[in-house]
């Protein structure tokens, strides 16, 4: 080993000394210019704070250079400014050694709130054929319709002529809109207490009901409405490549964050078929995400703190062979797995409810990737969207949070966007083909 490659050496493992690390990896390879040191610090055994950050990557090449070195997003209980620090760490460490060595740091992406606060955002949808970012309330019972290119958020209210219906019980909310397919008029399916409704949308007005005597409103199916279930309600789901609805139950909420365990289920909803239950049982059943061959099918019950995985047939519309991804409470992340998506990497994207947080997950290895600080605690969902499919647009919700946190997160219940991330969906959304009743 030549004097070059002993001071490339020394260097990856002098930050690792000081940082009290450990090795991840060790790639060396003479052949290319290149050596790549990728090791795991701890910022708590150099700055004395709480919280960890990664150091991914050194990467040497044969001029005697410093290329670039690269710091994870990983979250971290006082914010976001340790990264930078240890950065600079790394940055002082090789330059004092090294005079001609270059830097270059790494973008960070753009957290930008797009719309004001709603009391409780969930279930963002990108409508690719509109250009429109579909969204709700479910507190508040409202759809909600953002529109990029007017900045105008509108909005379709369920009120109290379908909040009186008895097989809706008080507080059911509405929990997930999708554009159905095919129609000429935008037609939407969304889910309020133990119903799945069909209604239009309306352009002539920024509010609107949906209501029994509206005629704009349509119930297609209905589950668990007995009365031993009748504090159930629907929470999030998705359409599959086939237009099919996979969507989830949740079990009683009588204070925020606080569900009956094992009360619901996932249930498969088809055109020509009632529903039919797919995974049971489940406390609060959420996030859904295929990947690109169809072959596997991603899905978050919040309550187990991780994402699992099944095997998918998508011409059956069957799924087997349950097992664990990813274990936020294993890997040390804070808050609880929320709504889901994936990216055209094969990686998903999951929101951290109560975690301040999307955190970015490579599902073959398990390993966590990334993480996106947002600022509002409770984080619901999150999708790709945009007219290149790159932007990632997270919900969130100040439901249940005391007035002090509310001044403390003015932001909470804000859609945000996040850019810069370098990676797009998978696919575009897809719209859904409505059961029948």
């Amino acid at each position: 080993m030549d004097a070059t490659a002993a001071f490339r050496l020394t260097v990856g493992f002098l930050v690792l000394l000081v940082s009290g690390g450990y090795v991840g990896i060790l790639a060396v390879d003479v052949s290319p210019r290149e050596w790549n040191l990728i090791f795991h610090c701890t910022l708590g055994r150099i700055f004395g704070r709480k919280g960890e950050s990664r150091c991914r990557g050194c990467l040497f090449s044969l001029d005697h250079t410093l290329i670039h070195t690269t710091v994870g997003r990983t979250p971290l209980d006082e914010g976001s400014a340790h990264r930078r620090d240890l950065y600079r760490t790394i940055q002082t460490l090789t330059r004092d050694k090294h005079p001609c060595a270059r830097f270059y740091s790494y973008a960070e992406p753009i957290v930008t709130p797009v719309t004001g606060p709603v009391e409780h955002g969930e279930g963002p949808h990108w409508d690719a054929e509109t250009g429109v970012l579909f969204f709700v309330d479910i507190s508040q019972e409202l759809v909600n319709r953002y529109d990029p290119a007017t900045n105008k958020v509108t909005h379709a209210h369920f009120g109290e002529s379908v909040h009186k219906r008895i097989l809706n019980p008080p507080g059911g909310g509405v929990s997930l809109v999708i554009p159905v397919q095919g129609t000429e008029t935008q037609q939407l399916l969304t889910t309020r207490g133990h119903d799945v409704i069909l209604f239009n949308w309306s352009y002539e007005n920024a509010t609107f009901d949906c209501s029994l005597n509206s005629k704009n409103f349509t119930v297609i199916a209905t589950v668990e409405s007995n009365r031993n279930k009748a504090g159930n309600r629907w929470n999030d789901g998705k359409a599959d490549a086939k237009g099919r609805l996979w969507a989830g139950t949740m079990g009683p909420e009588p204070v925020v964050g606080s569900v009956t365990p094992d009360q619901g289920s996932l249930y498969l909803l088809q055109a020509g078929n009632g529903p039919v239950v797919k995974v049971s049982p489940v406390s609060i059943s959420n996030g859904l995400a295929w990947n690109k061959d169809n072959t596997l099918m991603y899905y978050i019950d919040t309550a187990t703190g991780q994402v699992d995985v099944f095997d998918f047939n998508v011409d059956e519309a069957t799924i087997a062979n349950r097992r664990k991804v990813f274990n936020l409470t294993e890997n040390r992340i804070a808050g609880h797995p929320d709504g889901m998506t994936i990216d055209s990497n094969g990686n998903l994207w999951i929101a951290c409810f109560d975690g301040s947080q999307v955190i970015n997950v490579d599902p073959d290895t398990g390993g966590l990737i990334d993480a996106v600080p947002i600022p509002a605690s409770r984080v619901t969902s999150v999708t790709f969207g945009g007219p290149s499919l790159d932007i990632l647009y997270v919900t969130t919700s100040r439901l249940g949070l005391s007035e002090e946190e509310k001044k403390q997160q003015p932001l909470a219940g804000s859609v945000f966007a996040v850019t810069g991330l370098g990676v797009s969906a998978l696919a575009p959304a897809n719209n859904v083909i409505p059961p029948t009743r």
